[in-house]
């Protein structure tokens, strides 16, 4: 009687435990990222194709780029990163600090302008990088 108690209560604790550890687990992940989470859905978000590229500097050195299309009266142009996404890599600081630079490439209302993104974050997140940045403008 006593061991099927100990079993029964062994068997409850390890529940619990891992009950625990899945809830800070996802708040974990959650605070990972600084992002705001009300701009996490931009449904006129349009993206270039390629959606990015790498330009090499003058020691061959990969600087990549996120490509999107904006109206030519935007004004403040933001890039976030989903939710959950650690962004803050090396001393490149949050992806709100990243580069957008704006090009002389317009299509009929729109300008393309990019996002310098961090090789080191590419490097850390792996392939599909470019669909976790996001460009939201005003």
């Amino acid at each position: 009687m006593k061991s099927k108690f100990f079993v029964i209560l062994l068997y409850f604790l390890v529940l619990v435990l891992l009950l625990c550890f899945e809830i800070l687990r996802s708040s974990t992940l959650a605070l990972e990222s600084n992002n705001k989470i009300a701009s996490v859905f931009n449904p006129i978000e349009k993206r270039a194709f390629p959606p990015y590229d790498a330009v090499f500097d003058k020691y061959r050195i990969p600087h990549f780029r996120v490509f999107f299309w904006v109206p030519k009266s935007a004004k403040e142009l933001t890039p976030y990163a989903d939710p959950g996404i650690n962004t803050k890599v090396l001393n490149h600081g949050s992806v709100e600090n990243w580069s957008v630079v704006k090009t002389n490439t317009y299509k009929d209302n729109e300008q393309l302008v990019f996002i310098y993104v961090p090789k080191s974050f590419v490097i850390f997140y792996g392939k599909g990088f470019e669909n976790v940045i996001h460009l939201n403008y005003k």
